[in-house]
């Protein structure tokens, strides 16, 4: 008898599987990310959450090891085309951030769904900042959201390193038509109320650039809004910040109020006068009369401090 003919198997083709370690690294990492991001991650009880989130930690920095970060991630430190950082442009110490510094970044924004290229992030004082083109990708990419509209205003300057910018935004979700409005807007009670966006001005800003800072702003809070981002469902936040050594668009971390200014304008208390002394609580109540704080009817100022949203 003649030998058994051998079923013929298919060649195993070379791109089957990566070939290099990189190239694993790159498909472990994309694996871990599938389940430990803010989306995935918000849909879990809490303390799911903080179990996924530690193990999708350790398994990211895992993957990140030293010749993975120096080979990928390092030179795209310092260039519009990856991200930018704070220490291109200091006097004193080094001018770039070292691997350890640049992998706790990559982790944080990669959870967070930001991507290390095309200036999605910035790194500011060894922390992650989400960038204006980071935020304006989410918001186009996000599902359902079309016709995306951006109107700023004129800005004006407050005194010589702010300015207030009106602005309007307009999208639909799902089919329905949304929008978000920061401007001088008169309540039902008939107080006008300014949600105008605060920008830090910096040494020879044109109005395009604060323009571009407050776009950022809006692109957060819409992201936010269309993402229902809330301080229960959030475990890690990209921190809102700016720093003078980067001249791209950063989210502002506004300066408390200047003493003796109230809506954006500087009040004139004049020579000898002194503010006015707030009137004291009263020192106690009969019991049963104290009413709970709660906030006004309407009121649909979110915890970020955005204004009204009109739908």
């Amino acid at each position: 008898m003649g030998r058994k003919a051998q079923p013929k198997t298919e060649p195993k083709t070379p791109e089957a599987e990566p070939s290099t370690a990189i190239e694993r690294s790159i498909h472990r990492l994309d694996a871990v990310l599938t389940t430990c991001n803010t989306d995935t991650l918000a849909l879990l009880p809490m303390l799911e959450q903080a179990v996924s989130l530690a193990e999708g930690i350790r398994q990211i920095k895992a993957v990140l090891t030293d010749e993975v970060m120096t080979r990928v991630f390092m030179p795209l430190q310092g260039t519009p085309l990856g991200f930018l950082h704070d220490r291109a442009k200091a006097e004193k110490g080094p001018k770039e951030y070292s691997i350890a510094e640049v992998r706790e970044c990559m982790v944080e924004a990669m959870i967070n769904g930001f991507r290390p290229v095309g200036n999605e992030i910035n790194i500011i004082s060894g922390r992650v900042y989400g960038a204006k083109a980071g935020y304006r990708r989410k918001v186009v990419e996000f599902p359902g959201l079309t016709d995306l509209r951006l109107t700023p205003g004129v800005p004006q300057s407050v005194g010589e390193k702010g300015a207030l910018v009106p602005f309007r935004a307009t999208w639909r979700l799902d089919g329905q038509p949304m929008e978000l409005v920061r401007d001088v807007t008169k309540g039902a009670d008939g107080h006008s109320r300014d949600t105008r966006i605060a920008v830090r001005v910096n040494r020879l800003m044109g109005a395009d650039a604060i323009i571009g800072k407050a776009e950022r702003k809006v692109l957060r809070a819409i992201h936010d809004l269309i993402s229902n981002v809330t301080l229960s469902k959030v475990t890690l936040t990209i921190e809102d910040g700016e720093t003078d050594a980067i001249d791209v668009p950063g989210e502002v971390v506004e300066p408390p109020p200047v003493p003796g200014t109230q809506d954006g304008r500087r009040m004139k208390l004049g020579k000898d006068r002194e503010p006015a002394p707030q009137p004291e609580p009263p020192k106690s109540q009969p019991k049963g009369d104290a009413a709970p704080s709660r906030p006004a009817h309407g009121d649909t100022t979110d915890v970020d401090g955005y204004g009204p949203v009109i739908t």
